[in-house]
């Protein structure tokens, strides 16, 4: 993945500072610092529970090494639950980058309609 700070080292943008948020940008700063970053996190992850009327909490650690991690408080997810949170968590990440990346404003509306659409296409979705 790309930040702005590999971006300045190839002379691709004119400063290495997150789009985001103004502070220095690196791979940790955007997953783990960046507190419009995890703003994003956790109003996507408030959306789904919400949705599945399920209680799910992720701490910036978790949502980086969620792939990684065995969480008992994800036991009671349902497989469809599962994939979908799975979907979710992985196109987050891509999507707060493409985001710093073309120096665009993380938008909620945005990101939930391409998750609709990926959970269409990857066959999760009952909508």
């Amino acid at each position: 993945m790309t930040t702005r700070k590999e971006l300045k080292r190839y002379n691709m943008a004119n400063d290495d500072l997150c789009t985001l948020c103004s502070n220095p940008d690196s791979i940790e700063h955007t997953f783990l610092n960046c507190h419009n970053s995890m703003y994003f996190y956790n109003l996507t992850l408030r959306c789904f529970n919400g949705m599945h009327n399920i209680e799910i909490d992720l701490s910036g650690d978790q949502f980086v090494c969620y792939m990684f991690m065995e969480n008992g408080s994800l036991s009671n997810l349902t497989p469809l639950q599962k994939c979908r949170l799975d979907i979710l968590l992985v196109y987050q990440k891509q999507y707060i980058c493409n985001c710093e990346v073309l120096e665009k404003n993380l938008n909620l509306d945005e990101f939930t309609n391409k998750i609709f659409l990926q959970w269409k296409l990857e066959n999760y979705s009952t909508l």
